[in-house]
């Protein structure tokens, strides 16, 4: 897993016990490399189309308009934070 580092500007994070999460498997759309990221389940359809959903990884190229995602862990997503 690679780290990546924020500056406090570029990054907006806000937790809550309200705020039910997810963690989502999908690509960068800028540098192309696989990543995880956790959002709030709200933000979900917001950020990613549903048509990417359980998209194909192995397949998955630059070119590519859609980004395929899907949430790796079902039960680490079920929990609260």
């Amino acid at each position: 897993m690679r780290l990546i580092r924020f500056s406090a500007i570029s990054l907006r994070l806000t937790v809550g016990p309200n705020i039910e999460y997810v963690l989502v498997r999908t690509f960068n759309p800028y540098t192309h490399l696989p990543v995880h990221v956790v959002l709030a389940k709200a933000l979900l359809s917001k950020l990613f189309k549903p048509e990417g959903e359980n998209g194909d990884f192995d397949t998955y190229n630059a070119e590519q308009k859609l980004l395929p995602w899907k949430k790796p862990w079902a039960k680490w997503n079920q929990a609260k934070i």
